[in-house]
């Protein structure tokens, strides 16, 4: 399996957090199905509080690579970090990969293929009548998202005249069939923002503030929107990126700000969409302290690349076009040198990132994921009685016992969150203060990772 032989320490440095890895041991000494190994990749199968066993794949090649069926956020999981032990422990055997593995190994090197090959200038040129349609299709998408900006200001014109206190306003189906309507403009950046209010809950004691608040930076992108032919090209970009259209990546990998150096994953986000999947990894730059953000998206739950939390990188990212330029694409895969710490000191207060924020929104005002990394807070539970039910509001507390609310990582468009998640936050600060990193909306923080 593989060049390197692994050791019980490697799979240590590989676990998100100490819990997953104690986890994982108990996880290896348990029965697996379909338990084998090539020179390629290991798998098997483990029973767990599924209903069905999770199926759990690692390409064990130059740069490890997993897959599992379980629905955990965590990179890698419990089980792929059980299923390492079990080669560790000398309990894999030599076996023929299964179909699925096979299928899932071609793939990848078809992916990774495909982004190594030079690109041929004569096989992209596509003919003038090409270009022509091309051409013709971007004014008329143009025209519809500028449709579908007037529909959703006439829209939150109505909000305000009849108050959010009306009884359509107050059901998340007034909000999803309005995103429906971006979506149907082409303007998916809209319908993602519309669907932000409708997974809110309505009976919590600060929905009218919060539906308010995001109205408020909706609107301003839409004013935005009505002015992109007339602003610099770096804010015309920033505006189109919000509202939701696409650009080619290879034309950021030929244009956009090149930095070079060693890059540290941070955590992954994800959004389950009714067709598209969507992941997020952020990378902190060693040298500059600089955030970046790398998007993959996918028809189902699985995607392409996996940059475990705290893993070191080097390569060379390229940000895409606009004034805050926090997106950015690999130039070329990048090469992992494994696990890694934050720098000591790196880190924000409240108020540093108050003033983050303030700089961000200075530029893009609809700004609404801000990365940052807290240094010396906890994360504790806060029980509030909300009419004949008890609620849990969770908090990041710093050293001078300022909090911040936070919610949980990872939703479903449209739906509310679930914060059962925030548990293990909780527990991974119970003892000791941590560094936490997540996304700041302004008014309340995602966490994604906890660093001890």
């Amino acid at each position: 399996m593989g060049s390197k032989q692994l050791t019980r320490e490697d799979v240590k440095a590989l676990a998100p957090d100490s819990k997953a890895f104690v986890v994982s041991e108990a996880i290896a000494s348990e029965p697996w199905l379909e338990l084998g190994r090539s020179d390629r990749a290991l798998w098997g199968k483990f029973s767990g509080s599924g209903k069905a066993p999770y199926r759990v794949m690692v390409d064990a090649r130059d740069e490890l690579a997993y897959k599992c069926s379980c629905p955990s956020r965590k990179l890698p999981c419990k089980h792929t970090l059980g299923l390492l032990l079990t080669e560790v422990d000398g309990k894999t055997t030599d076996a023929k990969e299964p179909d699925d593995v096979v299928k899932w190994l071609d793939a990848r090197d078809k992916r990774a293929k495909k982004r190594q090959e030079p690109k041929d200038a004569t096989s992209t040129a596509r003919s003038e009548k090409a270009v022509a349609a091309a051409k013709a299709r971007a004014k008329k998408r143009d025209q519809n998202v500028a449709d579908g900006v007037e529909t959703l200001l006439n829209a939150l014109d109505d909000v305000a005249r009849l108050g959010l206190n009306t009884a359509q306003f107050r059901e998340p189906k007034f909000w999803k069939d309005l995103a429906k309507r971006m979506v149907d403009f082409q303007a998916p950046g809209l319908a993602n923002r519309v669907l932000e209010i409708a997974a809110l809950d309505s009976a919590d004691k600060n929905w009218n503030e919060t539906v308010l608040r995001k109205i408020g930076l909706l609107t301003l992108l839409l004013e935005a929107a009505k002015r992109v032919e007339n602003v610099p090209e770096d804010l015309a970009a920033e505006i189109r990126y919000a509202l939701g259209y696409t650009f080619q990546e290879s034309s950021v990998v030929e244009t956009g700000e090149r930095l070079e150096g060693e890059w540290l994953a941070l955590g992954r986000g994800l959004v389950f969409g009714r067709a598209i999947n969507t992941a997020r990894d952020w990378f902190y730059h060693i040298e500059t302290g600089r955030f970046a953000r790398y998007l993959q998206y996918s028809r189902n739950k699985e995607f392409d690349e996996t940059y475990p939390t705290l893993n070191g990188y080097v390569g060379a990212m390229r940000y895409w076009h606009g004034v805050v330029k926090m997106r950015a694409t690999w130039e070329s895969t990048p090469k992992s040198i494994g696990r890694r710490a934050l720098p000591d000191g790196v880190g924000d207060t409240f108020q540093q990132l108050v003033e983050k924020t303030v700089q961000t929104r200075s530029n893009a005002p609809w700004t609404t994921a801000i990365p940052t990394l807290l240094k010396d807070v906890v994360v504790r539970p806060n029980v509030e009685r909300c009419g004949k039910t008890l609620a849990t509001q969770w908090l990041v507390i710093d050293s001078d016992g300022r909090a911040i609310p936070a919610v949980a990582p990872g939703n479903v468009q449209g739906e509310p969150r679930k914060n059962n998640f925030m548990q293990d936050f909780f527990e991974a600060s119970y003892d000791a203060a941590v560094t936490l990193f997540g996304e700041w909306d302004g008014q309340t923080l995602t966490p994604l990772s906890a660093i001890s």
